[in-house]
């Protein structure tokens, strides 16, 4: 039995500059406390529980609708592991007189291993390992966006690149869980793409390009190396009505397969095998009976495809789904609302 209790407070201030309307900052102040626990009767039956307090800080600057400026700061306490303290950069320019628009980002990050990963236990088949270190990651992006017909087209190119350190890997086709000596890493390319041909249509796309390496330098299983996505939406009667279409794209992937010739003599044995490509298709649609009422229903994967992200492991077919959203508006805020 696994729970987790987040409470967290934030709040956002605006800093006008007089005399400089094209220029505002803003300031960002977050307080987070995130208790979590875990229990397994059927193996040690201790109450696992670990608790991390963080506080972040963030500052923005826009600046004549061209220059926009990013920064912040993260420090995690926890009871169980060393302190952690994370930052981000992000910088984009609009050139002038131009369609184009540079933008990078830096930063780093921490991934704190799962209380399963830890302590929980499959007999014959997962063994866990309290030993986990905190998995660190140093990474940054570069892209260059082109606006075309009057704002009506968008296309996007970003490389990126990311430096894992202590990666938690599984083992032995996932019969427990290491940290991997020396760094990972991931790097690759994204294009996206965006056009309005007509008043209300969209047509999206995107594909990602990814090498995604060990430290022994092989590639890493369920990471694919081509994928991308397709999407097509229409709003009409004054955009009260909207219906949207969209396909993804998921390459041909490594994985780790358990085989035995006797399924009653372990352990099992890895050996490494490759999940075929698919396509998942979606569908969405909604309507706006009154400002605060709407109707909205979605299909996934409309075409049923039977096909696998971790090996021995099917997917759920096609599911529908519809509901009723209601949206309540606070009018003391200024262009506030709660749903």
């Amino acid at each position: 039995r696994a729970n987790a209790e987040v409470y967290r407070y934030t709040s956002t201030f605006r800093l006008d500059t007089p005399g400089l309307p094209q220029v505002r900052h803003f300031l960002t102040g977050l307080a987070e406390m995130k208790h979590e626990g875990f229990v397994q009767h059927t193996y040690d039956g201790l109450d696992h529980e670990r608790k991390t307090r963080s506080v972040v800080g963030e500052a923005r600057g826009e600046y004549w609708n061209s220059l926009f400026l990013s920064g912040s700061v993260r420090h995690d306490d926890s009871d169980v592991f060393r302190d952690f303290t994370t930052w981000r950069a992000a910088a984009s320019l609009k050139v002038p007189g131009t369609p184009v628009r540079l933008h990078a980002a830096s930063g780093t990050g921490v991934k704190m291993p799962a209380l399963f990963e830890q302590y929980g236990r499959v007999p014959n088949f997962y063994t866990p390992n309290p030993n986990l270190r905190p998995e660190t990651a140093l990474g940054w992006d570069a892209g260059i966006e082109l606006t075309m017909l009057g704002g009506r087209m968008v296309v996007d190119a970003t490389w990126f690149d990311t430096t894992l350190k202590d990666q938690i890997l599984s083992v032995n086709g996932g019969a427990s869980v290491i940290n991997a000596a020396g760094m990972s890493i991931r790097e690759g390319l994204e294009l996206s793409g965006k056009i309005m041909p007509l008043p209300g249509l969209t047509i999206g796309g995107s594909y990602t390009w990814l090498d995604a390496r060990l430290p022994s330098g092989a590639s890493e299983i369920r990471r694919p190396e081509n994928s991308a996505r397709a999407d097509i939406s229409y709003a009409f009667d004054r955009e009260r009505a909207k219906i949207g279409l969209g396909a993804a794209y998921n390459g041909r992937m490594l994985d780790t397969a358990l085989r035995t010739s006797d399924p009653f003599i372990f352990p099992l044995i890895p050996e490494r095998v490759t999940l075929k490509d698919y396509w998942v298709v979606s569908a969405t649609a909604s309507y706006k009976l009154t400002p605060a009422l709407e109707v909205y229903g979605r299909a996934e994967n409309m075409l049923d495809q039977r096909y696998q992200e971790v090996y021995g492991f099917q997917t759920s077919g096609l599911a529908i789904y519809g509901g009723v959203r209601m949206t309540l508006q606070d009018k003391s805020a200024v262009g506030g609302a709660a749903k």
